[in-house]
């Protein structure tokens, strides 16, 4: 990294590479004081732990260089001129400064999971943002980084094979991990053989006890996973979705029984948070009593960390995961079990997965020795034809927009139909990539043109351009909305577009409301109606659900609590139980408030604006409220975002607004805020791990 501008290295899971690359940031500001640093990550669980853990460096390390920023926040103020600036972004939140801010340079950017270019649609986000950055500063030092990957190259090639760029791939493993097999002994329900897995024979180790006869089948994994690790620490357990996730924790809670429970202040703090912020029958406090939790990347942020924290203590012996824990999540553990592991709904594990999901049996320094245990490794209805993986593999990098344009027919077909909305709900890739490529064309004037253009044949390309070319001519959204837009057909732009000027309405009706509007939940409704027939189909359809969700997005932006939501609902008639109600309301916060409705919310403000200039109403764009960070972190006041600019969740910045009176409080306000206040909140009835998050987090270095 020392002797090139574009860098790409792969290694598995733990090999350290999120060490060395924040030491050689450190490094990296040392030599260029005022740089401007982008680190992105796949999730947003991720974007706390890399902010917190640069800040710490920075903040405490012996060496490290002084005056450094580190942010979360994607607006312009959060780059200072006079010191280096770390953000610490998803691909999302990197286009929302893009597009505040399109001359941007950044002069360090360090793609973490860079193999995430051929996730579908935030793929082709993620490969749009990254092109952007290059072509701003075709000059700064862009590092790849990706999990056992055969073809770590292929993320430089398109900015040519020069002295300046170099792929690493290392085969190291730096802890023992035994691949161990788990099958029921014929006509012996309880009995169980284990064998471990080598790279040229299976030895067998001897036979496990299971208390209970597991039936039905959701039994196997738990009882497995408890004859196993018993009352040690240290157990994962992988399921395939968060109501999996929980009916697994119930089942081991009584398989646990009262030997299993736990006398922890630590673990109090946590069952008192997650009965307050979440629900008072949320399950995750009960089970937490006998040492068990899930994780699922719905939960509030405070509580995932917490539940991170408490397992890597050993407080917490069991934590079942879902598919979170594939994207990145720097968790290690003694023992890790599946069982037919899939990624999403009905979709098998592939085997590139399934050993980034091993690498987290044991980590350098913490767990010298991990196992990985698949259970039922025998039955070809669980595991496929093939067993569960028996020797690594390092997966191929394949951007989403290779996969849609290696059926170039299929994608012109779609450019030259208008774009169907059929095609878009079945393959929303393919929507994504010719928005994409539309803006590419747009700015370019041909595909031919852009970086990537000379791995493709120049006929299918001049096919493309035919297409495109096509397509521009009969469209009225202009360049810039399409480029402010990823994933929207410039089709359906129009289609939205055509609702605006045929409406015979007072124009005024389709002005976005604030947030705190008492007509808000009507105005929004009407809004998600209009987009979801257009551009956004998911938030919708129109009646029941478009309300509904216009509910959940308004108080959202209000800066409601998780738990005041879910209250929301239960109230509402509905016929699912309670846990059901809860894991519904936190997919709607990630899927809904946090993705879906500010990507459409931001079209429908963009088209909105020109559609009023071009009717001569320019004195009502702006009335147009920005809600994209008011969608993106939950908050509608100044004083909300600043306390999460300073590295607080929305839980804690929320509850401790409460007793903020101010609403227009900077960072540099929130400290004197607490200062003059101490008592105030310190007295408080805020959750323990609320005051301690602000303790940790903002006042470490203040002694107050």
């Amino acid at each position: 990294m020392d002797s090139h501008e574009k860098v790409s290295v792969s290694a598995p899971t733990s090999a350290g590479k999120s060490f060395i690359m924040s030491r050689w940031i450190r490094e990296f500001v040392k030599a260029h004081p005022t740089a401007t640093i982008v680190y992105l990550v796949p999730t947003r669980a991720l974007i706390s732990e890399i902010e917190k853990s640069l800040s710490v460096m920075f903040e405490q390390e012996r060496g490290a260089p002084a005056g450094a920023s580190v942010s979360s926040l994607p607006v312009s103020d959060s780059i200072s001129p006079n010191q280096a600036t770390i953000l610490v972004f998803t691909q999302e939140r990197l286009h929302l400064l893009l597009t505040a801010s399109p001359q941007l340079s950044i002069d360090l950017l360090i793609v973490d999971e860079a193999h995430k270019v051929g996730d579908l649609q935030r793929g082709v986000l993620l490969q749009s943002v990254i092109e952007r950055s290059v072509q701003i500063n075709p000059n700064g030092v862009v590092i790849f980084a990706s999990p056992m990957t055969g073809n770590p190259e292929v993320l430089i090639s398109d900015f040519g094979a020069t002295a300046e760029s170099a792929a690493f791939a290392s085969n190291d493993v730096t802890v023992n991990q035994n691949l161990i097999w788990v099958s029921q002994v014929p006509r012996q329900p309880v009995r169980w053989a284990a064998s471990v897995c080598l790279q040229d024979q299976v030895v067998n180790l001897g036979l496990i006890s299971l208390k209970n006869i597991p039936t039905p089948d959701t039994k196997r994994l738990p009882f497995v996973a408890h004859a196993i690790g018993g009352l040690q620490s240290g157990n994962i357990i992988y399921v395939n979705g968060a109501g999996a996730a929980e009916k697994t924790a119930t089942q081991l809670f009584d398989l646990l029984g009262a030997e299993g429970e736990i006398q922890n202040s630590e673990l109090d703090e946590l069952v008192d948070l997650a009965r307050k912020i979440v629900h008072a029958e949320f399950l995750l406090p009960k089970v937490l009593k006998r040492g068990i939790a899930f994780h699922y990347g719905n939960l509030p942020l405070l509580i995932r960390e917490e539940v991170e924290r408490l397992f890597s203590l050993g407080v917490i012996k069991y934590l079942i995961c879902t598919s979170t824990l594939i994207e990145g999540v720097n968790m290690s553990c003694r023992n890790i079990f599946l069982r037919g592991p899939k990624k999403g709904v009905g979709n098998p594990m592939s085997a590139e997965d399934f050993w980034n999901l091993a690498g987290r049996a044991g980590r350098w320094g913490k767990e010298f020795q991990g196992n990985i245990i698949c259970v039922d490794a025998a039955r070809s209805d669980i595991w496929g034809a093939e067993g569960p993986p028996k020797q690594r593999v390092r997966a191929q990098i394949k951007r989403t927009t290779d996969y849609v344009m290696a059926e170039p027919a299929s994608l012109i077909k779609f450019i030259t139909e208008g774009a169907p909305r059929g095609t878009s709900k079945l393959r929303p890739e393919i929507e994504y990539v010719f928005s994409y490529l539309m803006a590419e064309f747009l700015r370019a004037g041909s595909v031919s043109k852009c970086v990537w253009a000379s791995r493709y044949d120049g006929a299918e390309l001049s096919a493309l351009d035919s297409a495109l070319e096509g397509a521009a001519k009969t469209i009225k959204t202009p360049q810039s909305i399409v480029e402010r837009n990823p994933g929207i057909s410039p089709f359906a732009m129009d289609a939205l577009l055509g609702e605006f000027s045929e409406r015979s309405s007072r124009v005024e009706e389709l002005l976005p409301a604030p947030p705190a509007s008492d007509d808000a939940v009507t105005i929004y409704t009407r809004i998600f109606s209009l987009l979801s027939r257009h551009t956004s189909p998911k938030l919708g359809p129109e009646g029941p659900r478009a309300f509904s969700l216009a509910i959940l997005v308004t108080r959202w932006m209000r800066g409601f609590p998780l738990s005041r939501l879910i209250v929301d609902r239960l109230g509402r008639p509905h016929t699912q139980s309670t846990a059901s109600i809860i894991r519904s309301v936190m997919e709607d916060v990630e899927q809904i408030a946090r993705f879906e409705a500010p990507k459409g919310l931001n079209c429908y403000s963009d088209l909105l604006r020109f559609h009023l200039t071009s009717a001569g109403r320019s004195d009502l764009v702006q009335q147009i409220p920005n809600l994209s960070l008011l969608l993106e972190f939950g908050v509608s006041q100044q004083t909300q975002l600043a306390l999460i600019g300073c590295g607080l969740s929305r839980t804690s910045a929320i509850a401790l607004s409460e007793i903020i009176a101010a609403d227009d409080l900077t960072e540099e306000g929130i400290l004197e805020w607490l200062r003059l206040n101490n008592q105030l909140w310190r007295q408080s009835d805020l959750p323990a791990l609320v005051k301690k998050e602000i303790r940790t987090t903002i006042l470490a270095e203040d002694g107050i």
